[in-house]
C-alpha cells in the first residue's frame, strides 16, 4: 500500500507540474511598469482593503495592500520565474509613517532544492515544495501572471503553498491541490471574461469563481468562500483599473498610502 501511495503522489505531482509547462513566456505580454488596482473585502463588503500590483521590471512584481484612512500598509515584492511562473523570492515589508521595515524573506536555494526562510533572527529551510504552486495569501498574484501566458481554457491545477498553522507552529508549505474548470464566457463589470470555477482541498473545498479578461488575460476578480487570512471570513476581489507608472511614480504612490 505504501508503494502504491508513493506512486499516486508522484503521478499527481507530475500532472500538476505539467500545468506550468503548458505556459510559454513571451516578453511582449509582460506589462512592465503597469500597476493594476483591486478592491478586497468579505462577501458582505466588510473589512474593505485596496491592493495594487506593480510590474516593476521583467521579473519582479510588487503588491501593495492598505486600508483607506489607516497610516500603515504591507508591501510584498516577489520575483517570478519565467519558466515555471512560480515565485522564487518573496519579501514582506510593514510600512508606516513613511518608512518600511522588512519582516521576513523567502528565497529559493538550488543547493537544497527548496526555500530559505528568514523571519527576524530565525532562519529555516523549506524543502517540501510541490512542482507547481501559487500563494492565495499573495492574492493569487503569481496565478494572475501565469494566466497572462495561458492561450487556452483547459482545466488548470496547482498546489496552494502558504503560511499556515501546522502542529501548533506557523509554517510555510503545501496546503492542498486547487483545480480551475472553465465555465464559459461572462461579462464581468463591463468586461468580456473567461469564467472558471476554482476549488479543491487547498481551499478546504470552499471555493468559488474567478474571472480573466478574454483579450488581455488580466485577472478581473474572484469570489471565494474560503478566506486567505484570519482577518477575513471570505474574499471578494475585484478589478478597479490600471495605470502606467514609472518606478519613481510608483514609489511616490506607495508613500501616499502610508
Amino acid at each position: 500500500m505504501r508503494v502504491i501511495a508513493i506512486l499516486i503522489l508522484n503521478i499527481t505531482c507530475a500532472l500538476v507540474q505539467g500545468q506550468s509547462q503548458q505556459l510559454t513566456f513571451d516578453q511582449s505580454k509582460w506589462p512592465t511598469h503597469q500597476v493594476v488596482h483591486y478592491s478586497k473585502a468579505n462577501w458582505d463588503g466588510s473589512n474593505p482593503a485596496m491592493v495594487s500590483v506593480y510590474f516593476k521590471d521583467d521579473q519582479w512584481v510588487e503588491a501593495l495592500k492598505w486600508h483607506q484612512g489607516q497610516p500603515e500598509a504591507t508591501v510584498v515584492p516577489a520575483k517570478i520565474d519565467h519558466e515555471t511562473f512560480m515565485v522564487r523570492h518573496f519579501k514582506n515589508l510593514h510600512c508606516e509613517n513613511g518608512k518600511c521595515q522588512q519582516r521576513g524573506e523567502l528565497y529559493w536555494d538550488n543547493e537544497i532544492d527548496g526555500f530559505i526562510l528568514q523571519m527576524g533572527d530565525q532562519i529555516d529551510t523549506v524543502t517540501n515544495i510541490p512542482g507547481y504552486w501559487h500563494s492565495y495569501d499573495f492574492d493569487f498574484t503569481s496565478l494572475m501572471v501565469a494566466f497572462l501566458f495561458k492561450d487556452n481554457t483547459n482545466a488548470h491545477t496547482f498546489q496552494r503553498v502558504d503560511f499556515h498553522e501546522s502542529e501548533g507552529q506557523f509554517k510555510f508549505g503545501p496546503m492542498g491541490e486547487i483545480t480551475m474548470y472553465y465555465k464559459g464566457e461572462k461579462t464581468f463589470k463591463g468586461f468580456k471574461c473567461h469564467l472558471f470555477t476554482i476549488n479543491g482541498p487547498g481551499l478546504n473545498n470552499r471555493g468559488g469563481e474567478i474571472w480573466f479578461d478574454q483579450d488581455s488575460k488580466l485577472l478581473k476578480g474572484f469570489k471565494i468562500k474560503e478566506p486567505d487570512e484570519s482577518s477575513y471570513n471570505s474574499v471578494d476581489y475585484q478589478y478597479l483599473g490600471k495605470d502606467q507608472m514609472s518606478p519613481e511614480a510608483w514609489e511616490a504612490f506607495k508613500q501616499q498610502k502610508f
